[in-house]
């Protein structure tokens, strides 16, 4: 009796409607993710930069890095004669710093050969375009969040590591002059983000967005 009856609900034909009104969704559900997955996938290739864009966002950076050290260690730290700043005063500063940088031959590169640095200064902000360029995808989109993020990722793993390992540790710096330093760094670092990713993010702000469509 029992199993007449149950078998009497499966045939009904207003289960059958719901079985297949049930089996038509979730074969819509299965059908669509891929094309959801291949739409976002597509809409982050079109979003993201050129490399020849972001090889001149990373030169640009550069630009803007340059002239933030120079402001900040030059002009402010060591001073319109580049010895008179709080990062040269002997007073306060290390005598093996201020030796290393006036006294001891061979001087470093940026005294004798600064285009050197300064080259290396485009490299290494044309490496810090590309990482963000891999990245930005995962980041909020206004250009000051995704500047201070890039900011403070170069900043944390690039010049605290090396006032830690180079003037507090080889040279003897005092604290409070790495801490100024740590300044200086953050200053020309948030700047160069800034104009990283205001290149790079420029066409997505001025040019509409377009429907990413499949076929």
């Amino acid at each position: 009796m029992i199993d007449h009856i149950t078998n009497n609900h499966w045939k009904s034909p207003g289960h059958r409607t719901t079985l297949t009104f049930m089996t038509l969704m979730t074969d819509a559900a299965v059908a669509t993710r891929p094309q959801q997955a291949l739409m976002q996938r597509q809409e982050g290739d079109a979003m993201k930069p050129s490399i020849f864009r972001t090889a001149v966002a990373g030169i640009a950076g550069s630009v803007v890095f340059s002239l933030g050290t120079y402001v900040t260690f030059a002009l402010i730290g060591s001073g319109l004669d580049q010895h008179s700043g709080p990062l040269f005063n002997p007073s306060s500063q290390s005598a093996k710093f201020i030796a290393v940088w006036t006294q001891i031959e061979p001087l470093p590169l940026f005294e004798t050969k600064p285009q050197l640095i300064l080259l290396g200064y485009v490299l290494f902000c044309v490496g810090h375009a590309f990482l963000f360029r891999s990245v930005a995808a995962a980041w909020p989109r206004t250009i000051a969040s995704r500047a201070w993020r890039l900011a403070l990722v170069t900043w944390s793993l690039s010049y605290v590591f090396f006032e830690f390992l180079g003037p507090f540790n080889l040279l003897g710096e005092p604290p409070a002059l790495v801490a100024l330093e740590l300044v200086f760094w953050a200053t020309a670092a948030l700047a160069e983000a800034a104009a990283v990713v205001a290149v790079l993010e420029a066409r997505q702000w001025i040019a509409p967005k377009l429907p990413v469509t499949t076929r």
